[in-house]
């Protein structure tokens, strides 16, 4: 391996690449995990995996690919190997492709074991900057800000330690919480008003919703509509409980616009091409409605949603529960929003999942 030329990268990413060229430099082997993709799309991981091939190339390091059961296809060029290659090779590097279907916590398990050094790429390989460490030193002082609003030990842990493990790529260390994802004890599902499920899909949260609140009607808005038919099929199933399960197909935004859904299943998101879909704002469509809980799930467009809410974030100030992990600033743009529109909420985060995404924020 050509040692000297980790320094030139290292330098764009310095934590995790110096991580990676290190454990290179070392002697360590290193494969690629190409699991199932459904979420990433078709053909999506073939060019994941060339991203991360050329960017190992440039530090003179060449991988096979670890080829697991169920794996989709690859080029026939590629040098592929199984875990039992790896397992003779002794120590090395993994290069993980997240993906939500392929269950990779009992292969971390075993392969750290053997003595391998686990690399969790998902943010890196997805979207390169989304693990730049200039990004966060550029960000400094809103990142400061956004942790200063804070409202408990718990939370501030999460928050360092998300921000840890998206410069070094060990998630091994993130902080989680002793509740599970969207129900956070100060949040009241019985306080009087609608329940708004943004980001749907085909209903669980809605579901959970329902159970959650005694009375309270929940509205599931969901902008793809072969999603919003399935919605609608679950809504059906509800039982006696379907009374207070509503629907509507469009997506939130800062206004009212027909917008275009590119991507398809738990990925879609608003974007300049793809499917024609309605996207409104909270504060055209809702804004007659006491709403008690706002919660947002939807790819990117948090912060849009959030200010076509203003009017009634400040009017009403209904409990918020957003997530802060698809787009690189939203862990600390978004609380920094909603300060901005109304200062008196307290400020919690839960980080949900094993892996770097599922961070969610609760204002009440």
């Amino acid at each position: 391996m050509n040692c000297s030329s980790a320094g030139i990268l290292a330098r764009r990413n310095p934590r995790f690449i110096d991580r990676l060229a290190d454990a290179l430099c070392s002697g360590g082997d290193a494969a690629i995990i190409i699991p199932r993709s459904r979420f990433l799309g078709e053909g999506t991981h073939i060019e994941v995996i060339e991203r991360v091939q050329r960017l190992l190339e440039r530090l003179g390091y060449h991988l096979p690919v670890l080829s697991l059961p169920g794996s989709p296809a690859v080029p026939a060029t590629w040098e592929t190997c199984t875990l039992n290659d790896l397992n003779r090779r002794g120590n090395a590097v993994l290069l993980e492709v997240f993906n939500p279907h392929f269950e990779s916590d009992e292969l971390h398990n075993n392969l750290k074991a053997l003595g391998f050094t686990v690399f969790d790429c998902t943010l890196y390989t997805i979207h390169p900057d989304k693990l730049a460490a200039d990004i966060l030193e550029r960000e400094q002082r809103s990142i400061a800000m956004a942790a200063s609003l804070l409202s408990d030990q718990d939370s501030l842990d999460s928050f360092n330690s998300i921000l840890m493990a998206r410069v070094t790529g060990d998630r091994s260390q993130i902080a989680r919480p002793s509740f599970e994802e969207y129900r956070h004890p100060k949040v009241d599902f019985d306080r009087p008003g609608l329940l708004v499920d943004a980001g749907a899909f085909h209903g669980s949260t809605t579901k959970q919703f329902l159970e959650w609140s005694k009375e309270n009607h929940v509205l599931a808005l969901e902008p793809n509509p072969g999603a919003f038919a399935t919605l609608n099929l679950e809504r059906e199933r509800g039982g006696p409980k379907k009374d207070r399960w509503l629907t509507k197909c469009a997506g939130l935004w800062s206004h009212d616009k027909t917008g275009k859904l590119s991507g398809d299943g738990l990925g879609g998101r608003v974007s300049s091409e793809g499917e024609a879909i309605d996207l409104v704002s909270v504060d055209s469509v809702l804004g007659a409605e006491q709403i008690s809980v706002l919660k947002m799930d939807i790819e990117g467009s948090e912060f849009q949603a959030l200010m076509g809410a203003q009017e009634t974030i400040y009017r009403q100030k209904p409990q918020l529960i957003v997530c802060l992990y698809h787009l690189i600033d939203d862990l600390w743009r978004l609380p920094l929003l909603i300060q901005a529109i109304r200062g008196d909420y307290e400020f919690y985060i839960g980080h949900h999942g094993d892996i770097l995404y599922e961070t969610v924020l609760y204002a009440v």
